[in-house]
């Protein structure tokens, strides 16, 4: 079992590639979240996330030392934003 010093965030890991990324990850040994985008979905292995809701990522990325990030669609108008924002704010955390 490989080990790692905290946490892995894959936002999209509920999505098609995502879900392979988490399974492959949490079989490798990892402590893996993935995130949903509905807040009543939520349990102990997921963060509420929405791409569209910067005020969902500080809350995400809590306590989480790597990300691995699934965006739906990078072409949509907005993308490039939205990544960076996210980006922006994982700095802020560290």
């Amino acid at each position: 079992m490989k080990t790692i010093n905290g946490n892995i965030l894959v936002i999209g890991g509920g999505g098609k590639n995502g879900r392979r990324v988490v399974k492959k990850l949490k079989t490798l040994g990892y402590t893996v979240f993935s995130t949903v985008r509905v807040k009543d979905e939520v349990n102990e292995d997921t963060r509420f996330f929405d791409w569209n809701d910067l005020t969902s990522y500080d809350q995400a990325l809590k306590n989480m030392d790597k990300v691995y990030i699934v965006h739906p669609d990078t072409s949509i108008p907005g993308a490039k934003e939205q990544i960076s924002e996210l980006v922006n704010s994982m700095v802020d955390q560290y």
